[in-house]
C-alpha cells in the first residue's frame, strides 16, 4: 500500500510541474525557426553572383546592326571632335557646335607626348565603351 500512495503522489507531482512549465513556455515569445533551404540561400546570394561568371548581354538584332552602320559615336573636347571609323581614329575641328568636315584627318600618335596620349586613351575608351562587338564569353565551360 505504501508503494501505491508513493506512486500516486509522484504522478500527481509530475502532472502539476508539467502544467506549470507548459504555462511558462506559452507566455514566453516563441523563437521562429529559420529554414535553410538551397533556394533561400540562392536568393540571398543572387545579387552577388553572375550567371556562369559573366553578365548577360542582349542578343544581336538587325536594328542594332543598322544603328551601328547609320550612326557614328563622336566625342567633342577642346573644340575638337574625335570618332572611330574603319578602325581608324579621326579628328576634326568644331565650329559653333558643328563638326567641320573639311578639317577631317586621321590622328597621328607618333608625334604626341605622354599627356596627349593619355588624353587620347581616355577618348578612345569613351568611344569604345558601349561597343557591342566585345564578346567576353570564351564558350569554354571550364572557366
Amino acid at each position: 500500500m505504501d508503494y501505491i500512495i508513493g506512486s500516486l503522489v509522484t504522478i500527481a507531482t509530475v502532472v502539476i510541474v508539467n502544467r506549470l512549465i507548459a504555462r511558462q513556455l506559452k507566455t514566453q515569445e516563441e523563437i521562429p525557426t529559420i529554414k535553410y533551404s538551397q533556394s533561400h540561400i540562392y536568393t540571398l546570394l543572387r545579387p552577388y553572383l553572375f550567371d556562369e561568371g559573366y553578365e548577360k548581354h542582349s542578343p544581336k538584332r538587325q536594328s542594332m546592326d543598322y544603328q551601328d552602320r547609320a550612326y557614328t559615336k563622336v566625342v567633342i573636347t577642346d573644340s575638337s571632335a574625335y570618332w572611330i571609323k574603319d578602325n581608324n581614329l579621326y579628328t576634326a575641328n568644331v565650329i559653333n557646335g558643328n563638326v567641320d568636315s573639311d578639317t577631317t584627318q586621321p590622328v597621328d600618335t607618333m608625334k604626341m607626348n605622354n599627356l596627349e596620349l593619355n588624353k587620347l586613351m581616355m577618348i578612345v575608351e569613351k568611344l569604345r565603351e558601349d561597343d557591342g562587338n566585345d564578346n567576353r564569353n570564351t564558350r569554354n565551360k571550364k572557366f
